[in-house]
């Protein structure tokens, strides 16, 4: 895909991995709020850590902008509008990249079968939209639709960085938790309503506090959330943290 298709733009930052040495990989696709180039250095030390942390455990990560930075009123309703879906609406052009990524790393890698692919969604901010619309979408979908029947079964863990503004994922966390049992959701929180939709989310599930300060667990584990110090902290110095739970 050219730099720049369809207002999307990306970037690869990759961990120091052989994939040839490894029969799987983790595709985390990374949704940015606006033009993020102050963040692609933060976001490298980060992912540099994780590597290190798990060298065992190979990932992709590609990050995504959705429009160049400009100051319009109307932006603001078009954001995300290529990979988020309209309420009911299946995301078909995030297929299409999925599968798109996918095949560009099998034809360097093909040892890596489909199977051994898993799909990591994540966001911040306005990237949050597209997180929500694909929630909304899988838990509204029929249990005998092959479409979610097979997405559920390559997505591993959703991460919302700071970005619980819409309060369907009170309703919606719950929900894909309980129809997807190998699923991870984690939470990162500092703004004033995600911490509230998270506070709505911890007494609906009857969280508990984590082994380490600031932390959340639910649902046996397979939901987290993070307490963030700052803005910065929750979608930035989480990063690794959060992505390895």
């Amino acid at each position: 895909m050219p730099s720049w298709s369809d207002d999307m733009r990306y970037v690869w930052v990759v961990g120091n991995h052989d994939f040839r040495k490894f029969d799987q990989v983790e595709i985390i696709l990374y949704f940015h709020g606006m033009q993020s180039k102050d963040y692609y250095g933060c976001f490298e030390r980060e992912l540099e850590e994780l590597a290190a942390k798990r060298p065992i455990k190979q990932f992709v990560f590609v990050g995504f902008v959705d429009a160049p930075y400009e100051v319009s009123r109307n932006r603001d309703e078009n954001r995300w509008r290529m990979l988020a879906p309209r309420s009911g609406q299946r995301p078909d052009r995030l297929f299409e990249v999925v599968n798109a990524l996918y095949g560009a790393f099998r034809t360097s890698f093909p040892h890596v079968k489909k199977n051994n692919a898993k799909i990591v969604l994540a966001g911040f901010s306005g990237g949050g939209r597209v997180l929500d619309a694909v929630g909304s979408w899988l838990v509204s979908s029929p249990r005998d639709d092959p479409y979610a029947r097979v997405f559920l079964s390559r997505l591993s863990k959703m991460v919302y960085f700071d970005c619980w503004f819409d309060s369907t994922v009170v309703d919606t966390v719950p929900s894909l938790l309980e129809n997807s049992p190998g699923m991870k959701i984690v939470g990162t929180v500092h703004m004033k309503k995600p911490k509230e939709n998270a506070a709505r989310i911890v007494g609906k599930l009857k969280m508990r506090p984590g082994a380490k300060k600031d932390v959340l667990v639910g649902a046996g584990g397979r939901l987290v959330i993070f307490g963030g110090k700052s803005h910065w902290d929750a979608i930035i110095s989480r990063l690794g943290q959060a992505l390895d739970v």
